[in-house]
């Protein structure tokens, strides 16, 4: 008896998952989604402190917003467009506002976005394909939200500072609701165009999907003159009003990191899309596949929001692209379509099973084999894509941080003295000094090409030049520019005054003018760690 009690417990339990996903896909997808959210939540935990340096670039922008000096980087000279998301400039005015913390803010309206692409996926799912298979999609839609929230890219993308998660709701928003105007639904119809502006507004480049996307629900409704007026009224026209008054204000055709990160003509672009297209295949590649040949209006709708993205990152070679950053707004694209193949798999996979009371089973043994397959790929890689954001983020707070903030003690306006630097994230933004961005990322006159780098960056007689170096004993930098900016300040008599370690092997040195302020405070900040020898 002991033997067959034994025997019957997989049966038994196999029954049991088969009558819990028969009579409750709901509760299989509220699981699902509860422990993805539990996952996303602890995962940021664990990188909570990671703040990508360029995003301070655009809470230094949103700052000055706040007092009253505008959208640019420096409260004098010519404007200066660093960001590539004005609506993300906007939002990050609140917290200044506020006098809430802005890294804090920044982060938590990360999670909310994602938690908010999450139920964008669900919406869709539930909508798609065929009205017989509704239990599941409701399991695929949880399976899909439960690997997105999963993925440290995830968090990574959440907690960063930057636009990306927030500019991945409203893609995939978007994305939900032309596929909703498209089936019929009024109200989705209606979203469209603001969600359009949008979208276009909190990236530049998202404007050629809007337009894609408003064009197929121009061709699918009834009521396409009511429809275009909507458009003009909702999309052109204040899409139109803030390209002339940008246009006005900065002189430019596109935000300055367009001339400096797009690269050069042709296919320059493949080491960013070639591994975001095999990371995406190697998870969900299977049921992409069979998606594909899902329900034809949901298909095409998800194709047309992925390939022009895809097309122009090709042909566009941006930098900082870590953990798939430009990309990563369209992996819920690339999820909806996994879960409408697992969808698929699943409706078809019940007409195998011969004993209709074991309908449920080939099913149930898909949606497990999915889990397992992922959690086998992914869970031991969060370690390995946590690790290094948190030596950077060490290092940022341990140096970046400390020297802007030791900076702003010092009395400055926005005129003198001025600060010259490399990396224009943290220093400039806690300083609160006139700041030279030696790149020229914030700054058109290097940007554009209209002058010589090293040559201008002394013409505004810095008092504090700050360089990265890879050496922490002899100053050495990959660059020609890093060089030649140390180089110049060595002649003009500038003195290394810091010169710590900080993140991925590299160092920070920091060079000024001797006997100022900045030198004093500056090497008392650091004594316990810098390097006394002379470089």
């Amino acid at each position: 008896m002991l033997q067959s009690k034994k025997i019957g417990q997989p049966v038994y339990f196999m029954k049991l998952l088969t009558s819990l996903s028969r009579k409750s896909p709901y509760l299989f997808f509220a699981l699902l989604v509860l422990a993805s959210v539990i996952v996303l939540l602890l995962n940021c935990t664990q990188i909570w402190s990671f703040t990508i340096d360029d995003a301070f670039i655009t809470f230094r922008y949103s700052k000055n917003v706040v007092m009253g000096i505008g959208p640019t980087f420096n409260g004098t000279g010519l404007h200066a467009e660093g960001y590539t998301s004005f609506l993300w400039m906007l939002v990050m005015t609140l917290p200044h506002f506020l006098n809430f913390g802005v890294e804090s803010f920044a982060k938590l309206a990360g999670i909310l976005a994602t938690l908010g692409t999450m139920a964008c996926m669900g919406l869709f799912l539930w909508q798609a394909g065929s009205p017989d298979w509704r239990g599941y999609r409701i399991v695929a839609a949880g399976l899909v939200i439960f690997i997105l929230g999963l993925l440290p890219e995830t968090a990574v993308h959440a907690v960063s500072g930057m636009e990306t998660a927030s500019y991945t709701l409203l893609l995939t928003l978007l994305v939900t609701l032309i596929f909703l105007a498209v089936k019929g639904k009024n109200w989705a119809v209606n979203w469209t165009p603001p969600i359009a502006l949008l979208t276009g507004l909190m990236r530049p480049e998202a404007n050629l999907v809007a337009v894609i996307m408003l064009m197929v629900v121009v061709l699918s409704v009834s009521q396409k003159k009511k429809f275009l007026l909507r458009v003009g009224l909702f999309y052109i026209l204040p899409g139109a009003l803030y390209f002339i008054w940008r246009w006005s204000y900065f002189g430019v055709f596109f935000p300055l990191p367009f001339y400096l990160k797009s690269g050069v003509l042709g296919l320059v672009g493949q080491e960013t899309v070639l591994p975001f297209l095999a990371f995406l295949m190697a998870n969900v590649g299977l049921y992409v596949g069979i998606g594909l040949f899902g329900e034809r209006k949901a298909v095409l709708i998800l194709l047309l929001a992925a390939l022009p993205n895809i097309f122009f990152f090709l042909f566009s070679k941006p930098i900082m692209n870590y953990d798939f950053r430009f990309l990563y707004p369209l992996l819920p694209v690339g999820l909806i379509l996994a879960g409408i193949g697992l969808a698929t798999l699943m409706g078809k996979a019940e007409t195998w099973v011969i004993d209709l009371r074991w309908k449920w089973v080939a099913p149930v043994c898909i949606a497990l084999f999915s889990i397992l397959m992922f959690l086998g790929q992914n869970m031991s890689r969060a370690s390995a894509v946590f690790g290094p954001l948190q030596e950077y983020a060490r290092g940022m707070s341990q140096d970046h941080h400390v020297i802007g903030k030791v900076l702003n003690q010092i009395p400055h306006t926005n005129t003198s003295p001025v600060l010259a630097v490399t990396d224009a994230g943290a220093i400039p933004y806690f300083s609160g000094w006139n700041t030279v961005d030696c790149w020229g990322l914030n700054d058109p006159n290097i940007a554009l090409g209209r002058v010589q780098p090293v040559d201008y960056t002394f013409n505004q007689n810095p008092e504090v030049l700050v360089l990265s170096s890879t050496d922490l004993n002899a100053f050495h930098n990959d660059s020609v520019l890093g060089q030649s900016l140390y180089k110049r300040a060595i002649d003009r008599g500038m003195q290394v005054v810091v010169r710590v370690p900080s993140f991925y092997g590299d160092s920070i040195w920091v060079l000024t003018q001797p006997g100022g302020a900045a030198a004093e405070k500056l090497s008392a900040a650091f004594a316990g760690q810098m390097q006394l020898s002379s470089p």
